[in-house]
């Protein structure tokens, strides 16, 4: 009975992990997506002059990626520990 509760425990364990990382893989995803439009803003404004409320919202959007990039950083740090948590108790 004890082997069917650790075989349960595992089997959480690694859903924990599988959903961690695929939480960190839709984080990354977001923060292509903000680099992408990043990159579209800057050749836009190449193109012509820049108004403020474009450069105000470049400023944003860096700021959204630097926040997307924290936020993946961290899911994928989670993954990792929880990785190493399932392999300490093997």
């Amino acid at each position: 009975m004890g082997y069917r509760n650790d075989s349960f425990t595992s089997h959480v364990e690694e859903n924990a992990v599988v959903q961690e990382a695929a939480s960190g893989l839709q984080s990354v995803e977001k923060l292509i997506r903000l680099l992408s439009q990043s990159q579209q803003q800057q050749q836009r404004q190449e193109g012509q002059l820049s108004a403020n409320s474009e450069q105000r919202s470049t400023m944003e959007i860096e700021m959204d990626c630097r926040a997307v990039a924290d936020v993946a950083v961290t899911k994928f740090k989670r993954v990792i520990s929880l990785k190493r948590l399932g392999m300490k108790q093997t």
